[in-house]
């Protein structure tokens, strides 16, 4: 979900301008209409997009480490964390 995010959310950052350009069209309606909205309102998307993909991916890490590294270990805390 988050990946998808992050997808989204880089066309409008790095995309759309350098296509407006390379396209010969009037890159200022674009840089005088849609960039203000892209730098509010997309641009934290991004950056929060960004990070959970990080995190998401280093917790799915930790989890196969901990799963091929130390089989025995994990079925006992799941054990001591649903007695909790």
């Amino acid at each position: 979900m988050v990946d998808n995010l992050l997808l989204v959310t880089t066309f409008p950052l790095y995309c759309i301008n350098p296509v407006v350009q390379f396209c010969g069209l009037d890159a200022t309606l674009y840089q005088q209409y849609c960039e203000a909205f892209v730098i509010v309102f997309v641009l934290p998307l991004a950056y929060f997009a960004h990070s959970a993909t990080v995190w998401s991916t280093t917790l799915i890490g930790i989890n196969r480490y901990v799963a091929v590294c130390h089989p025995y270990q994990v079925s006992t805390n799941k054990a001591i964390l649903i007695k909790l």
